[in-house]
């Protein structure tokens, strides 16, 4: 080979490999598009793994929409399956689920009007007024569901959702946008730490309201957990953000916060800094974020890794003795039509609630997904030694005629 055609190759390989520590550096999208798929493949090489003894769901399902009824049930309904879950020895329960209107209830309504109209009329009757206010109690749904969770020997551990855009509270009045804000308060992360005055404008997540549920139940239980779950730009779930930032206060993810409640209520920190969110701790464990808060999911496998239980079977004592002791249970739905289906390395019919279960099984094993620090410069390092080879070694591989080719490119 002539000295100047490879001359020629060794310079457009370093032209090349220029070009990519550019993209790299740029974060192009077409790399990032190859590391994604990258990890998929990965997660699909490696393949299923054993889900550790945590978490179980309990799903309201097509059989539990049958037995039970459509969706949404009276929340008597629910009241009764949290009671059922505790009495099984659950440890914690999550509700995958918000209730941020007050149930309809067309008894209830009756009972009320009945009520006024004798108050209105003046009538005495003791026995009539003690027995609408029984009908009431029995009517009232809301109350119901709130008593089914203080009694509950599991903590509840309530799910609630924060809107990222303007156009899905316009339409809410001032009362309502102040109440809504004010039934998330107690779930504030408490222990937040700035490293620096720059830290607290920092980029993360950054909600405008949540969609909190309403007062009886937050009074019920003051422990609760967003249940958003944000999508890479090709509609998969690889990541979920462990806090979000609402109101210049930070807010832990539902997985999260029922991890906190399985393991004692220990203490959860934040510490930010300029560059972003530095780390995420819970009681010893660190958990490994990136700058805004979000954790690679570990994916143990596919639907129905962890164990999978029906409400209808649950309500009616179907289900294995000991299923539910010291356990986790997420309680939401998977039934086609109700529920919001997820793409994941492994499937691409995923059911949301199971997302939970993963990084709440993730966080308890620690078992981690993460980029080191040095893992750029490991990428740039491999690139340039790559770029090298690549311009020493491939000369002396091309046919003469490829090298005319490259020196007629090249102008000479």
């Amino acid at each position: 080979m002539k000295r100047h055609s490879w001359t020629h190759v060794l310079l457009l390989s370093l032209f090349l490999t220029g070009l990519v520590v550019y993209f790299y550096m740029a974060k192009n999208p077409f790399l990032d598009r190859i590391e994604r798929r990258s990890l998929d493949v990965r997660f699909l090489t490696r393949g299923k793994e054993a889900a550790g003894p945590f978490a179980v769901l309990a799903t309201i399902d097509e059989k539990s929409l049958d037995e039970i009824g459509r969706w949404p049930w009276p929340r008597a309904k629910i009241a009764e399956l949290i009671t059922r879950l505790s009495e099984e020895g659950a440890k914690v329960i999550a509700l995958d689920i918000v209730f941020s209107e007050p149930d309809e209830n067309n008894n209830l309504k009756f009972i009320e009007s009945m009520q006024q109209e004798t108050r209105s009329l003046g009538l005495r009757a003791p026995k009539l007024e003690r027995f609408l206010e029984e009908a009431r109690a029995e009517a009232d749904n809301d109350s119901i569901l709130a008593a089914a969770i203080r009694r509950s020997k599991a903590p509840v551990v309530l799910g609630y959702f924060f809107h990222f855009s303007q156009e899905e509270i316009d339409h809410l009045s001032q009362d309502e946008l102040d109440n809504k804000r004010s039934n998330t308060g107690a779930s504030a992360v408490k222990l937040v730490q700035f490293l620096s005055p720059q830290a607290k404008k920092v980029e993360v997540y950054e909600a405008l309201l949540p969609e909190s549920n309403i007062d009886k139940l937050v009074q019920a239980s003051r422990i609760a957990g967003y249940y958003n779950i944000f999508l890479d730009i090709d509609g998969t779930v690889r990541w979920i953000p462990l806090v979000i930032r609402y109101q210049d206060r930070f807010y832990p993810a539902l997985s999260l916060e029922t991890v906190r409640s399985y393991v004692g209520n220990i203490p959860l920190r934040v510490r930010v800094a300029d560059h972003g969110i530095e780390s995420i701790q819970l009681g010893p464990v660190t958990i490994p974020t990136d700058e805004k808060g979000r954790m690679l999911i570990n994916f143990r496998g596919g639907p129905q890794t962890f164990p999978h239980y029906s409400v209808a079977d649950i309500m009616a004592g179907r289900t294995p003795v000991n299923a539910f002791r010291d356990k986790i249970v997420f309680i939401g739905s998977t039934a086609i039509g109700v529920y919001d289906i997820r793409v994941t390395p492994f499937n691409n019919t995923f059911p949301g609630l199971e997302v939970h279960a993963n990084v709440a099984d993730n966080i308890l094993r620690q078992n981690f997904l993460f980029r080191p620090d040095w893992a750029s410069l490991f990428d740039l390092g491999a690139i340039l030694f790559m770029g090298l080879v690549t311009g020493l070694v491939l000369p002396r591989e091309l046919s003469s005629v490829f090298c005319s080719l490259v020196s007629s490119f090249l102008g000479t």
